[in-house]
């Protein structure tokens, strides 16, 4: 388990209220996640669940995943949707709207 501090996340704080007017103060807010990461496959959780709601890691796990020396991003967290294989190889010629590019060299 990894712990991440993020200080970017932003509060603020009502200074006083009166006659439908406010003064509002912003004010960093620190928010810890917890980065779980299993050694048997690789995988990694982040309280922040953001790999559950847009499928794809969020930087608390990239940061748990640098600070353990980890090369390789584990396959199951690079959907299909993010590879080069998912254009069809008659789509992938070099194209463009008039035909097929010419080169000249």
């Amino acid at each position: 388990m990894l712990r991440v501090r993020d200080r970017n996340a932003v509060a603020y704080k009502t200074l006083y209220k009166e006659k439908g007017e406010e003064q509002v103060q912003e004010c960093e807010k620190v928010v810890e996640y917890k980065v779980l990461r299993s050694l048997e496959d690789g995988s990694v959780e982040c309280t922040c669940r953001h790999f559950l709601r847009f499928r794809f890691l969020c930087r608390h796990a990239f940061c748990a995943l640098k600070n353990r020396d980890v090369q390789m991003i584990p396959k199951k967290y690079i959907l299909r949707r993010w590879r080069r294989d998912i254009i069809p190889p008659a789509l992938r010629r070099n194209t463009n709207k008039y035909g097929e590019k010419k080169c000249t060299n």
